[in-house]
């Protein structure tokens, strides 16, 4: 596990014209992020993700090599592991804010 994912309270701004990001996630670990108005994408590199957005009805899975891009500025998107996974966040431009996670 990389330095960056043990830190609960880490927030980071993304800037650039593609920028990568990768957290492992443990079981029933979460993500809050918030997209910015250039968007992001989000891939499932291992392990089930369920990922979920403020004003979106629908709720996405994701296992390894799926990819999902929320709608830029809707609300809050959350994911979710489902089991041990790792996630990538790829921005275009300055996109997105990770929060947090919440507890578990």
């Amino acid at each position: 596990m990389t330095d960056r994912a043990k830190q609960p309270s880490s927030i980071l701004y993304a800037s650039g014209v593609e920028c990568r990001e990768t957290r492992e996630l443990s079981k029933d670990a979460t993500l809050r992020v918030r997209p910015g108005c250039r968007g992001f994408s989000v891939e499932a590199m291992c392990g089930t993700l369920l990922v979920t957005q403020a004003g979106d009805a629908d709720d996405h899975i994701l296992t390894p090599g799926d990819v999902f891009q929320p709608a830029p500025r809707r609300g809050l998107v959350v994911i979710w592991a489902l089991s041990k996974a790792a996630v990538r966040l790829y921005a275009y431009g300055r996109s997105w804010v990770v929060e947090a996670p919440l507890a578990a």
